[in-house]
């Protein structure tokens, strides 16, 4: 739905005061799509959205780079994509959470190399 807005200034004691005054244009066709959100291959409805045909790769983007920032690391990687259809638009992916397991042996050997010492 499309609007014609005609802005009238009001000019009272220095100050812009403004009135819209509108009227309803009517519809005109657009190119619209549905931008579907996939979580591991998994396509999630509450996260679809209709958009532009023209803005959908860079609205896509934009929603996965920010589902990546938002959604925490798991112990498996995490594929975060926007697709149209079956065509993929845009792709993120979340690290895997990788488990430090040097962390005992470092102290463990800082712990004997010490000891050795003393």
């Amino acid at each position: 739905m499309f609007f014609h807005l005609s802005f009238l200034p009001i000019f009272f004691f220095f100050f812009f005061f403004f009135s819209f005054d509108y009227e309803d244009a009517g519809y005109e066709a657009a190119d619209l799509t549905k931008l579907s959100i996939l979580l591991n291959g998994q396509e999630v409805s509450e996260l679809a959205m209709v958009v532009h045909k023209d803005k959908a790769r860079q609205i896509g983007k934009k929603v996965c780079v920010s589902l990546r920032d938002t959604i925490p690391r798991q112990l498996f990687e995490v594929a975060v994509q926007a697709a149209i259809g079956k065509k993929i638009l845009a792709r993120e992916n979340i690290k895997a959470v990788r488990k430090n397991v040097l962390a005992k042996c470092v102290s463990l050997f800082c712990f004997v190399f010490y000891q050795w010492w003393v």
